[in-house]
């Protein structure tokens, strides 16, 4: 990644970090030493995404609460038989 801070990534960036990190660990020739330092760097991104998801869903809330409650629809008659019940 980028000399950016993890806390700095935007969700997109974060995701695409943890999706390499992945594919590095998934390598067969990443040592075990080099596995550890992957496996921490990608719970970090992890934590990351997790944490812009729940701001943005917290958003979400807050901006949903500003809306008028939803109608329910009028239940509509669909029956095919007219008043004089045919």
């Amino acid at each position: 990644m980028n000399d950016k801070k993890v806390e700095e990534l935007s969700f997109e960036e974060a995701l695409k970090a943890l999706e390499d990190t992945v594919d590095q660990l998934s390598d067969s020739s990443t040592t075990l030493d080099q596995t550890l330092v992957l496996y921490s760097e990608g719970v970090k991104y992890l934590n990351r995404c997790r944490a812009k998801l729940t701001e943005v869903e917290a958003k979400i809330k807050l901006i949903s609460a500003g809306l008028p409650p939803r109608a329910e629809p009028a239940e509509a008659n669909l029956s095919l038989e007219d008043d004089n019940g045919h």
